[in-house]
C-alpha cells in the first residue's frame, strides 16, 4: 500500500513549524489522504500511519526503484536508473573543467609538440604572451659557438650567454631589442667575433634601448670580440668596442 499526505483542494496552508508527527500535520494542514493502490481519498489514517511506520531504510537503491516527485501540481515517477544517469550528467559537467589533467603540450599557450625540443629549456616567448622550448645554456660554464654569418641580425634569446661568429665580408648591424619585445634576464652576457672583413656595429632600438661604452659600439676588426652585457631592463654596456 502507497499513500500520500495533500491538502485539500482550494485550501492554502499556513503551517507552524516543527510538527511533531504525521496527525500534527494533518491537524495543521487540514488535509486528505490519497490512497494509490485504491485511487481513493481519504483512506484510513491508522492503514496510512501504519504503512509509514513500517517502511524499510536502503542505503543502496535498485536501478528498478521508483522514485515520486511533485512539479507544481503535478506528480511525477521515474527510476533510479533515470535519475542516476540525469546526476551524472549534471555532475561531470561542474567538475569536468577542475577534475582532470592535462599535458603541457596541451595547454593553449604552450609548444604544440615535444618533437624536436630535447634537452631545450621553457622560457617566455618574446611577445610575453606564451611559452616556447629554447635551448638550454651549456654546462660548465661552457657557451656555445652560434654562427651568424648571414649579415644584419637582431638578437635573441638563444643567444643569451653564447659566443656568436660572425663572417661577414662587409659592416652590418646588431640590434639589440628592447626588453618589452625579447625579455634577456639582467645580467646577460654575450660575445660577438668579427670572424670576417666586415665589422660588426651594435644598433639600439632608438629611444627604447640604451648602449653605454668606454670608446664605441664597432668591432675593431677581424678577430675583435665585442662583449654585451645586460645591466638593467633596456641598458646594456658595450665592451672593446671603437668608435671608427
Amino acid at each position: 500500500m502507497v499513500a500520500i499526505l495533500l491538502p485539500k483542494e482550494g485550501y492554502t496552508p499556513t503551517p507552524s513549524y516543527p510538527y511533531a508527527d504525521f496527525k500534527d500535520i494533518l491537524v495543521n494542514f487540514d488535509c486528505k489522504f490519497y490512497h494509490f493502490k485504491d485511487g481513493l481519498y481519504d483512506a484510513n489514517f491508522v492503514e496510512f500511519e501504519v504503512a509509514a511506520s513500517v517502511l524499510v531504510s536502503d542505503a543502496t537503491p535498485v536501478d528498478t526503484d521508483e522514485v515520486v516527485s511533485l512539479r507544481g501540481t503535478s506528480w511525477l515517477k521515474t527510476t533510479w536508473t533515470v535519475l542516476k544517469a540525469f546526476l551524472k550528467t549534471y555532475f561531470d559537467s561542474i567538475y569536468s573543467a577542475i577534475n582532470h589533467t592535462h599535458t603541457f603540450v596541451s595547454l593553449t599557450d604552450t609548444p604544440a609538440s615535444y618533437s624536436g625540443a630535447g634537452g631545450k629549456m621553457v622560457a617566455v616567448n618574446s611577445g610575453a604572451t606564451a611559452l616556447e622550448f629554447v635551448d638550454a645554456p651549456s654546462g660548465g660554464g661552457a657557451m656555445s659557438i652560434i654562427d651568424h654569418s648571414t649579415g644584419a641580425f637582431t638578437l635573441a634569446l638563444t643567444d643569451a650567454g653564447n659566443y656568436l661568429t660572425c663572417n661577414y665580408a662587409s659592416g652590418f648591424n646588431v640590434t639589440v631589442p628592447k626588453n618589452s619585445v625579447v625579455a634577456f634576464p639582467v645580467g646577460t652576457i654575450i660575445c660577438l667575433e668579427q670572424t670576417g672583413n666586415g665589422a660588426i656595429t651594435m644598433a639600439p632600438v632608438d629611444g627604447d634601448v640604451t648602449l653605454v661604452a668606454y670608446d664605441g659600439l664597432t668591432s675593431y676588426g677581424q678577430y675583435a670580440v665585442l662583449t654585451l652585457v645586460k645591466k638593467g631592463t633596456d641598458l646594456w654596456t658595450v665592451i672593446a668596442g671603437t668608435g671608427f
